[in-house]
């Protein structure tokens, strides 16, 4: 298998399909497949051709582009990425593909602190002298994973000025794509899994603080990688919760809140207003919202 069919979304990828604009039926089912089985995490036998690879992989990213389900478009990143890095057995390897991303990268995994904040979470509890952030494999693997992810969602469209087939294609994937029963507890790491997100959930909030925990919870279900559909559920939940008060919080108003934080996929929600809500919201939770990205 050539480099680029085995690692389809290095910057060499790009420039060797950029000139091809032609799209036939068989290349939309091949990259709808990829879109299926990506979710269902089976992994898909590469051809093995660097051309094909790559076009398949910008083919899956469009067809999903016009689901305009950025959630859903996330988890298959993540997905996608975790698949790649995994396929990185030498550190060889590794380096030939961190090097596409981070261009100051030296052996022993060293790169500038401008590198590393491009695509890292936080310096903190990291190893950082002179300007030279120092990772071991696995933080190197990790931070891989985030800019694979970030780099296959950079792409942007408008589905209506898309041709039909493109279109067609895209609404007949939207129908295959495996339906979830969504149980939070059964997620390791799951914000909605948390105690008190759980109880805000049960329990509702008082007037006046309902529409910031409808917020709380449409970031968790975004960070938690629930489709939209999934996380309407969850803040129906909250909205019977909040009904049990004097005045009605509306499934209306939430889902126009959700719908919104689902249009901004790079929202951070601030622990300051997340702290004001009360008990129900812990400093764990306010820890965990803060950092999951």
């Amino acid at each position: 298998m050539g480099f680029i069919a085995k690692y389809p979304f290095l910057s060499s990828a790009k420039e060797l399909i950029e000139n091809d604009s032609s799209v036939s039926f068989t290349e939309l089912e091949a990259a709808s497949s990829l879109v299926i089985n990506a979710l269902k995490k089976e992994e898909m036998p590469a051809s093995g051709d660097d051309f094909n690879e790559s076009k398949n992989l910008v083919l899956a990213k469009l067809l999903i582009a016009c689901l305009n389900n950025s959630s859903l478009f996330k988890k298959f990143a993540d997905l996608k990425a975790k698949e790649f890095v995994s396929r990185m057995q030498s550190q060889e390897e590794l380096m030939l593909v961190a090097r596409d991303f981070f261009p100051s990268i030296k052996p022993g995994f060293e790169l500038k602190v401008i590198d590393y904040l491009k695509h890292g979470k936080s310096l903190r509890e990291k190893n950082v002298e002179k300007g030279i952030v120092k990772l071991d494999e696995n933080e190197l693997k990790d931070l891989l994973k985030e800019s694979i992810s970030q780099r296959l969602r950079e792409l942007k469209v408008n589905s209506k000025e898309l041709p039909e087939l493109i279109q067609n294609t895209a609404e007949e994937l939207r129908e295959k794509i495996p339906k979830e029963d969504y149980n939070p507890r059964s997620f390791k790491g799951s914000l909605l899994a948390l105690d008190c997100i759980q109880k805000m959930v049960k329990n509702g909030l008082p007037e006046g603080k309902r529409y910031y925990g409808s917020m709380t919870l449409a970031v968790c279900c975004f960070k938690d990688s629930l489709t939209q559909e999934q996380a309407i559920d969850v803040l129906k939940q909250y909205v019977e919760s909040c009904r049990k008060s004097t005045h009605d919080f509306t499934e209306r108003e939430a889902e126009s809140t959700l719908s919104w934080v689902y249009k901004h996929d790079s929202i951070n929600y601030s622990s300051s207003v997340a702290q004001g809500l009360g008990e129900n919201l812990c400093r764990q939770c306010v820890s965990a919202i803060r950092g999951k990205k």
